[in-house]
C-alpha cells in the first residue's frame, strides 16, 4: 500500500443551539481559526516529510476542498447569524486536514491521521442538517446526527486492528494505537461501514433535508438551496465512490475504483465550500438589494409600490405594509418609525428575522428613509412648490390648472460621487442615517437661498430657483446654495470622519435659461413639471464635477455679473449635444466648513 487510503464519503458535525455573542464565544472562535490555520499548513508541508512519493496532482486537488472549508468558515465567522455554523465548519475543516498526517513518515502524525482519516465527515453531515443557524429542530435530527456520528466512530475503531505493513504498505510508518492486526476483523468492519452509509445514513440524512425544504418557506429556501445544491452533488459522486468501494470489498470487482472516480469523489468536497460562500454571498447581493431599495424608495413609491419593493429586497412575497402603529411586535413583524412620529409595520416570514437578521435591519432602515424622504418631499411640494395663497393668485390671474408658461429660472443638480461604491462597502443602516442627514440638509441649504426641491432620486437632488414665484437674481441665489451645500456636507463629512465612517462627496451642476413650466394635479394638490434644455444640462454639467466646488454654465455665470470669482473649465461636448459647452468653475476654500465643523 504505497498511497493513503480513501476518505469514505458520510455527512456529519458536532450539535449546539445558537450561541449568545460574548467574549467567550469570541475567544473560542479564534482558537478554532487558529487550530484550523495550523492543521493546514501542517497538511501543506506533506509533500516534503512523505514516506513515498505522492501524487502532485491528486494531492493537491485532495487539500483544496479543506482549503475551502477553511475559508467558508472565515467567512463565516464574519455573520453573526452564522457563526455556531461557522465554527463547525472550522472544525470540519480542522479534522480534514489532520488526516493528512497519514502522508507523513513520522509515527505519532501518521497515526493521528491514520485514526482521523473520513472523521471531518459526521461533522459536515452535523453542519448541513443545522444549517444555516447550528440548531437541530426536532428529536429526529438529532437522533439522525448522533448516529451519524456513531457510525463514523465505529470506522475510525477499524485503524485499532489495521497495521499498514499487514496490509502491504511497507513504507509507512507503525500504527502507535494498534490493538492487534487482524485483517478480518477490518474487513467485517468496513464492510458494514460502507453497507450501513449506503443503506441507512444517506437515506437518513436525505430524509432529513427533505423534509426541512418541505415545510421552508421562500426566505428560508434563499439561504438554504446553495447549500443543498452542493449537498445533492456531493452525494451523487459520494455514493458512486461507496457503490464502487463496496463492491471491492465485497470481492465483486478485482481492483479499487478507477483513479478518476477517485478524483471526482476528491473533487466533491470542494462542492460543500462552494455552497456555503455562495450563501454567505446571498448575504452580500441582499445588500446590494438594499442599496437598490434605497433608490427605488426615493422616487415617491406609493405603500403599495413600497411593500412590493421591500418584498423584493427581503425575498418574501409575503411582506405586507400597515399603518397600525403597533410597537410591540412579534417575530414576524417590524416596526418603522421615522423622525416626525409617522409609524409602519413591515408583516414578514418570522425566517427572515431568524436567518438574516442584519437584511431585515437594513431593509427596515431604507423603510425609515422612505417615512422621512415622503415627508421631506411634501415640504418641498406642498409648503415651497404651493406656496401659501398660491390657489387664489391662480383664482385672481384666471389661470387653470394645465397652463404652461415659458419662464427663466436657474436649474441645480446634485449627486453623490460613487455612491454605489459606497452602498456596497458601508453597513446599510448606516448608510441610510447618513442619506436621511444628507438630504435634510441639502433641503435646508436650497431652502435658506429660496429654492424648491423638486424631487430627491436615491442620492441626487433636483432643485430650482424661479419657479413657482419669479425671482429677480435665481443665478445668484442658486449658485449660493450649491456653495452652502457643500459646506454643509463638509461640516457633516468632519462629523462623519471622527466616527469613522465615509464622506460624501458632491457634484453640483447649476444652468440658468428658459422652460417650459406647467402646473399639473388637482385643486387640493399642485405641482410643478419643468421641460427644457436647461434641465438636462444641469445633469451632465454636475457629472463634471470631482466631488467639489459647484460647475456652472455661461448663462450662470452671465447673470453672477462677478458677484462670485468662476475660473473657466476646458470646453468640452456633453452628451446628447453636439456644440462643445462652455463651463466654470466655482471653488470653495478648503478649510471652509471643516472648520466650522472642528469649532463646533
Amino acid at each position: 500500500m504505497d498511497s493513503p487510503p480513501e476518505r469514505a464519503p458520510y455527512t456529519s458535525s458536532p450539535a449546539h443551539s445558537s450561541p449568545s455573542p460574548g467574549a467567550g464565544r469570541d475567544r473560542t472562535t479564534a482558537i478554532l481559526i487558529a487550530l484550523a490555520l495550523a492543521a493546514g499548513v501542517m497538511a501543506s508541508t506533506a509533500p516534503l516529510w512523505a514516506y513515498a512519493p505522492v501524487d502532485p496532482w491528486m494531492f493537491w486537488l485532495s487539500y483544496a476542498g479543506g482549503a475551502g472549508l477553511l475559508v467558508a468558515g472565515i467567512i463565516g465567522v464574519r455573520v453573526p447569524a452564522g457563526r455556531p455554523i461557522a465554527r463547525l465548519v472550522l472544525v470540519c475543516a480542522m479534522l480534514y486536514f489532520l488526516a493528512f498526517g497519514f502522508y507523513f513518515s513520522v509515527e505519532v502524525i501518521f497515526t493521528l491521521g491514520f485514526v482521523l482519516d473520513g472523521y471531518w465527515l459526521p461533522v459536515a453531515g452535523h453542519f448541513i442538517v443545522a444549517f444555516p443557524d447550528g440548531r437541530l429542530r426536532s428529536r429526529f435530527e438529532l437522533a439522525v446526527i448522533l448516529f451519524v456520528y456513531a457510525q463514523g466512530t465505529l470506522y475510525r475503531v477499524a485503524a485499532l486492528f489495521a497495521s499498514p505493513q499487514d496490509l502491504g504498505c511497507e513504507a509507512c510508518p507503525r500504527n502507535l494505537l494498534l490493538v492487534r492486526s487482524d485483517p478480518d476483523i477490518l474487513s467485517l468492519i468496513q464492510g458494514i461501514d460502507s453497507v450501513v452509509a449506503l443503506t441507512v445514513t444517506i437515506p437518513l440524512i436525505v430524509v432529513v433535508l427533505a423534509q426541512r425544504w418541505r415545510s421552508s418557506t421562500n426566505p428560508e429556501r434563499r439561504v438554504l438551496s446553495p447549500v443543498f445544491a452542493a449537498l445533492g452533488g456531493m452525494l451523487v459522486l459520494g455514493v458512486a465512490r461507496y457503490a464502487a468501494r463496496t463492491m471491492y470489498l465485497q470481492g465483486l470487482v478485482s481492483s479499487e475504483p478507477a483513479t478518476i472516480v477517485r478524483a471526482a469523489q476528491e473533487a466533491s468536497v470542494l462542492l460543500l465550500p462552494i455552497g456555503l460562500i455562495v450563501g454567505q454571498l446571498r448575504s452580500v447581493l441582499a445588500r446590494a438589494s438594499v442599496a437598490n431599495l434605497l433608490v427605488r424608495i426615493g422616487q415617491g413609491r406609493t405603500v403599495t409600490e413600497l411593500e412590493r419593493d421591500i418584498a423584493w429586497a427581503l425575498g418574501d412575497p409575503s411582506v405586507r405594509i400597515t399603518a397600525d402603529g403597533t410597537v410591540n411586535t412579534p417575530d414576524d413583524a417590524s416596526v418603522v418609525d421615522s423622525t416626525d412620529g409617522a409609524v409602519l409595520t413591515i408583516r414578514h416570514d418570522p425566517a427572515v428575522r431568524r436567518y438574516q437578521p442584519e437584511l431585515l435591519h437594513a431593509v427596515v432602515a431604507a423603510a425609515r428613509v422612505a417615512l422621512d424622504n415622503e415627508r421631506l418631499q411634501a415640504e418641498a411640494t406642498l409648503t415651497k412648490s404651493v406656496s401659501p395663497g398660491l390657489a387664489e393668485q391662480l383664482q385672481r390671474e384666471g389661470r387653470r390648472i394645465g397652463d404652461i408658461d415659458t419662464i427663466t429660472i436657474s436649474v441645480l443638480m446634485s449627486d453623490v460621487r460613487d455612491y454605489t461604491t459606497l452602498a456596497e462597502a458601508a453597513e446599510l443602516h448606516q448608510l441610510a442615517l447618513q442619506l436621511q442627514r444628507h438630504r435634510a440638509a441639502m433641503n435646508e441649504a436650497i431652502a435658506a437661498n429660496g429654492g424648491v426641491v423638486m424631487q430627491f432620486v436615491g442620492d441626487a437632488v433636483f432643485a430650482v430657483f424661479g419657479a413657482p414665484e419669479p425671482m429677480e437674481d435665481h443665478a445668484l441665489m442658486a449658485v449660493r446654495a450649491g456653495v452652502d451645500m457643500q459646506i454643509a456636507q463638509r461640516s457633516i463629512n468632519a462629523e462623519w470622519a471622527a466616527n469613522g465612517l465615509e464622506p460624501f462627496r458632491l457634484g453640483i451642476g447649476i444652468t440658468s435659461g428658459q422652460v417650459a413650466a406647467a402646473l399639473l394635479g388637482s385643486s387640493e394638490h399642485v405641482e410643478y413639471s419643468l421641460v427644457g434644455d436647461v434641465v438636462n444640462l444641469a445633469q451632465r454639467l454636475q457629472g463634471m464635477s470631482d466631488g467639489d466646488g459647484v460647475i456652472i454654465d455661461e448663462a450662470t455665470c452671465a447673470a453672477l455679473d462677478g458677484a462670485m470669482v468662476a475660473s473657466p473649465m476646458p470646453a468640452r461636448t456633453v452628451k446628447g449635444r453636439r456644440a462643445v459647452v462652455a463651463a466654470y468653475r466655482i471653488d470653495i476654500p478648503s478649510t471652509i466648513g471643516v472648520a466650522a465643523a472642528t469649532a463646533g
